[in-house]
């Protein structure tokens, strides 16, 4: 029984950071300004479970000292974790040109979610009498793995069937990926009558169990089998279509 395989891709994501400042006011400089700038994102990649840092610089872009700052995160993804406050207050600047530091210890959990994770940042300050606010967002991609279960191999019994048989067919699928495939389902699609379909649960990574499927060969000749892989990894719920031969 030979197996034609579809092709299919891996897919990696990384971590990576988009900054955007949308004001909220007419204005954005004048003799008072304030702005925020990404200075340091470190590992440059982050996996699930893991801690990053990230670190935003608060810089006085105008002729005067500002006051009254306050920087606040105000929408954070569920499977992110901050460990400082979210809100940050700052009295005033001692100077036209000062600025402030601020580092934020994130970690991702062990449920996390591969793929962008947007985190909206808050800057207020008052300038000449009126409350200005400035919105911004961090994009955030946690890189996860694929499983990816296969048939490693086919076995028949009988070993040579004839038409009339009654036939076990045992398919051991074996998970060739980085991460764990769970609720792990195989089916066929034939018109034979018999078992179609067979549910292994989860496979580990380089694990392998068998599918067991029984079916009455009603015909003679040579049939491709359609068989479909479901399963659940990093990336949600996947399928993959294999044909047996």
């Amino acid at each position: 029984m030979n197996l034609n395989l579809r092709p299919f891709y891996l897919v990696f994501f990384v971590l990576y950071i988009v900054f955007v400042g949308v004001a909220a006011a007419g204005f954005t400089d004048g003799e008072i300004c304030v702005k925020a700038e990404i200075k340091e994102l470190s590992p440059s990649y982050v996996d699930i479970d893991e801690e990053f840092i990230l670190a935003i610089d608060l810089e006085s872009c105008g002729s005067k000292a500002p006051e009254d700052i306050t920087f606040e995160i105000i929408s954070i993804p569920s499977d992110i974790v901050v460990t400082e406050d979210l809100v940050t207050t700052i009295d005033e600047f001692s100077y036209s040109t000062s600025e402030r530091h601020l580092v934020y210890h994130m970690r991702t959990t062990p449920d996390a979610k591969p793929g962008p994770h947007i985190i909206k940042m808050k800057l207020n300050y008052p300038n000449k009498g009126l409350e200005t606010t400035k919105y911004y967002e961090v994009e955030v991609r946690v890189r996860g793995e694929d499983a990816e279960p296969r048939i490693s191999s086919v076995t028949t019994n009988p070993e040579y069937i004839y038409e009339g048989n009654t036939v076990d067919l045992t398919l051991v699928i074996e998970n060739y990926g980085e991460a764990i495939a769970k609720s792990v389902s195989v089916s066929l699609n034939h018109n034979f009558e018999g078992i179609k379909k067979s549910t292994i649960g989860t496979l580990d990574i380089n694990g392998s169990q068998k599918a067991l499927f029984k079916f009455k060969a009603d015909k003679a000749g040579e049939f491709s089998i359609p068989v479909i892989i479901e399963y659940e990894d990093d990336f949600g719920r996947q399928a993959m279509n294999i044909t047996s031969r």
